[in-house]
């Protein structure tokens, strides 16, 4: 009973994993900087990924850095946004990995099967006896001795 429990819960953890890291590539993602809006640069979802803002800020800043000189440093935001996409995705990888193994892992069921041989007390059993062993991937009757 406490395996069949076990597997049980392993299965929706699995599950759980599985759906937890495909509704997080749903989440949108931006950047910890503000545009010349005030508004935090934004880089779409982990499935499809929209970097326009950060191509924009990047052209706005690389401009002025060419006319204005030091003053302006360069932006890379297209660059940032990309890698916060690339985490988010490795990241969700790994979980619905986890989770799979754990589903996968309930569905392995060792099997019986028939060896003659000595009993658990250590008498060997005549003709016809045979004793049940486990065995993880067959079903195999072995005859007597």
């Amino acid at each position: 009973m406490i395996v069949v429990g076990l597997r049980l819960f392993c299965r929706i953890l699995g599950c759980a994993a599985i759906l937890g890291a495909s509704a997080s590539l749903l989440i949108p993602l931006a950047l910890f900087v503000l545009d010349r809006s005030s508004q935090r640069i934004t880089c779409g979802t982990a499935i499809h990924a929209v970097v326009t803002r950060a191509a924009a800020e990047d052209a706005i800043n690389h401009e002025q850095y060419q006319t204005r000189g030091l003053g302006f440093a360069e932006s890379h935001y297209v660059d940032q946004c990309e890698h916060v996409v690339a985490e988010k995705r490795s990241v969700a990888a790994e979980v619905a990995a986890v989770g799979a193994v754990l589903v996968m892992s309930t569905l392995y069921h060792p099997r019986k099967r028939l060896v003659a041989g000595p009993d658990a007390h250590g008498r060997r059993l005549g003709p016809g006896h045979r004793t049940v062993e486990r065995h993880p991937l067959l079903l195999v009757s072995a005859a007597p001795d």
